[in-house]
């Protein structure tokens, strides 16, 4: 049976892999625990949308960090804190 992986599974995939494994543990383990769902043609469209969403915000988050990187690199920072109660 041809399964969608919901959640990173070890020795199995990652999420949104389509993977095949025995009708039995498709049946029995991942679908009920709602680690797979089954790969017919709705749920393949739709994780493949769900998917260009979060590479999309990914994306999105990975151009403002660089933005913000590059703002900080630009400008010194001090930060002023005694080293011990002498101050030494």
């Amino acid at each position: 049976m041809k399964v969608i992986i919901k959640e990173d599974i070890e020795n199995l995939g990652n999420m949104g892999d389509i993977v095949n494994v025995k009708d039995g543990y498709a049946r029995n383990y991942l679908i009920p625990k709602n680690l797979a769902v089954g790969a017919n043609p709705r749920n393949i469209k739709k994780f493949e949308h769900y998917r260009r969403i979060i590479q999309e915000k990914a994306n999105t988050s990975r151009n403002s960090a660089q933005i913000l990187a590059e703002k900080l690199s630009s400008k010194p920072m001090f930060i002023k804190a005694k080293a011990s109660e002498k101050d030494k």
